[in-house]
């Protein structure tokens, strides 16, 4: 559940701000428990089976409207800071791949071009930590709060790298073997 004042901010046209990560009043995650990740269990056994995050990804337009709205984009895409080639998508703070809701305060715009930091790049690091909380490498609780926290300064550590990477779409097998550097064109650049 979430608080009186942020339930009452985040429903407020344009009081979200926006930069490279989502603001943390409006936007500080949210996860399911208990047996809400699809009727079943939020376990390795559910949220590790191909195909999962399909059964969850329940947004409304409506939804997502609320979500443009709150950060100062009543166009919705294509405006504002998402005026860019690509414009944005509402994600999930917390992936879905990792037990995220579709709770608003788990959404925020985030553009797909424009920035280095951008959803592609997020999109990476989805991948990367699912692969590491199914393996047993971190904890549930861990993933789900090292990308709520600050979602760059999580790419950084688990990436093992400072150079935000986008074209490998989370499946880096050159990181996996020992943080070699990228290879250059996989290397996004502004």
């Amino acid at each position: 559940l979430c608080s009186v004042l942020l339930c009452l901010t985040s429903g407020v046209a344009g009081t979200c701000r926006h930069s490279d990560l989502p603001d943390s009043d409006c936007t500080p995650g949210a996860h399911f428990s208990g047996n809400e990740c699809g009727g079943n269990p939020c376990t390795a056994e559910t949220l590790c089976k191909s195909g999962y995050s399909k059964t969850v990804r329940k947004v409304p337009d409506s939804e997502k409207h609320a979500v443009y709205e709150a950060y100062g984009l009543p166009g919705y895409d294509h405006t504002g800071f998402c005026d860019v080639d690509d414009g944005c998508e509402v994600d999930h703070l917390i992936s879905l791949e990792i037990g995220g809701s579709n709770e608003q305060t788990n959404l925020w715009p985030q553009p797909y071009s424009g920035t280095q930091w951008n959803a592609r790049v997020k999109d990476t690091l989805e991948n990367k930590l699912k692969k590491l909380f199914c393996t047993g490498a971190m904890e549930l609780e861990e993933t789900q709060s090292c990308i709520s926290q600050d979602w760059i300064a999580c790419y950084k550590k688990h990436m093992q790298t400072d150079e935000p990477i986008e074209s490998c779409g989370g499946r880096c097998d050159w990181l996996e073997e020992g943080g070699q550097e990228a290879p250059a064109v996989a290397v996004f650049t502004v």
